[in-house]
């Protein structure tokens, strides 16, 4: 089957409703947007930048299933009480988080942010009580995250002994291997077979199919293997997350 034209409509679709994503978007879309501008303002590696991300949204995940439980807890399940603001605890966690995981300058325009949407909401216990449990939240996930070895030294030295591989390039976040995953046990833990032998049939086997079916004028890539190549060339954050937005705007 050609999977090509299914691939272009969908991606016409979503880009179609770009536009409109702002529009329909909840408090989650609205940070989420923030968030990945400010970290590309950044520079931040991505690496670094989906640690981030994925602490502010599992911040505003465990606020919002505080608030109506559905589901089990990434960290933190509060007791509450009275009515609380969804919204406004995902807000103020989302905001909490990225206040302290970015600098200084960012300050004002995160927290007038907030500001912008805690406006929004009347003033009483629900709006109250509601910031109380995305500050909670979030504190509780950036306590949990302080010591993940995110913050270690780069320990990486290219010196070896002769016939070991150097990497060429510069290494960024060497360090990451070490880094507590958020959901795994631990990073190894669905670690693949080592590679095959470079003396195996298969090695060669396999070597002959990527220099045929990547060179950049093969005959025997069809246009489906093309079309998907160029897809994947970019993965970025801001690549990805506008995308998902999108979706999440098109199915409300």
């Amino acid at each position: 089957m050609n999977r090509a034209p299914l691939r272009r409509s969908i991606l016409a679709g979503l880009m179609l409703s770009l536009p409109v994503t702002s529009a329909f978007a909840d408090v989650i879309s609205d940070w989420n947007e923030r968030a990945v501008t400010l970290l590309l303002a950044q520079k931040l590696g991505p690496p670094a930048a989906e640690r981030v991300l994925a602490m502010m949204h599992l911040a505003m995940f465990d606020a919002t299933n505080s608030v109506e439980p559905r589901y089990a807890p990434f960290l933190t399940k509060l007791h509450i009480s009275r009515e609380v603001s969804k919204e406004v605890a995902a807000g103020v966690a989302a905001a909490t988080v990225l206040l302290a995981s970015s600098p200084e300058a960012n300050a004002p325009e995160l927290k007038q942010a907030l500001s912008n949407d805690l406006q929004r909401v009347p003033d009483g216990p629900a709006k109250e009580e509601g910031i109380r449990v995305g500050e909670t939240v979030a504190a509780k996930i950036l306590t949990n995250r302080k010591d993940d070895g995110s913050a270690a030294p780069d320990g990486h030295r290219p010196i070896t002994t002769p016939g070991v591989y150097v990497p060429t390039p510069s290494l960024v976040v060497a360090q990451w291997p070490g880094v507590r995953p958020f959901a795994m046990n631990k990073a190894d833990q669905f670690r693949p077979e080592p590679p095959v032998a470079l003396s195996s049939s298969e090695w060669a086997h396999d070597f002959n199919e990527i220099s045929k079916v990547g060179r950049f004028d093969s005959k025997s890539r069809t246009a489906d293997q093309t079309e998907a190549a160029k897809f994947w060339i970019s993965i970025g954050g801001d690549v990805f997350y506008p995308l998902a937005r999108a979706l999440i705007a098109a199915r409300s």
